[in-house]
């Protein structure tokens, strides 16, 4: 999630730093229009509240939730780094070589969020199985 935060604020136009409208498609839009700060606080309280929440939940919900912002935050800062690629200059649009670079990109992104996903289910189960014994 903290990454999702950073590469949209990365992501940002660099008319956005100087008044401009924000880039962003989830309801953090309104937030990040008022000012980056703001959005920086909002995430730390989105992160914290969530981190809260989730220990509070029984399974399966917990694990559903974790799974769900996971997999959501992924996806959305996933599209940044295809924007951020492509707007900095890093690979051309219709070039199929940048296109596959771009996409592996993505894809060793996601391989490496499915290694700490993995790693942390994993910590989790051995927590839970040690406390049953």
């Amino acid at each position: 999630m903290a990454i999702d935060g950073v590469l949209t604020l990365i992501g940002q136009d660099p008319s956005y730093w100087s008044g401009g409208k924000s880039n962003e498609a989830s309801p953090a839009y309104f937030i990040l229009q008022i000012s980056p700060w703001l959005f920086v606080l909002g995430s730390a309280a989105w992160i914290t509240f969530w981190y809260w929440a989730v220990r509070k939940l029984k399974e399966p919900l917990n694990l559903i939730m974790t799974l769900l912002f996971v997999i959501g935050h992924s996806f959305g800062s996933s599209s940044w780094i295809v924007n951020i690629t492509f707007e900095r200059g890093f690979f051309k649009y219709g070039d199929q070589a940048s296109n596959m670079i771009a996409w592996g990109l993505i894809i060793l992104y996601f391989v490496l969020i499915a290694i700490v996903a993995a790693n942390c289910l994993r910590i989790y189960f051995r927590k839970d199985n040690l406390s049953s014994n």
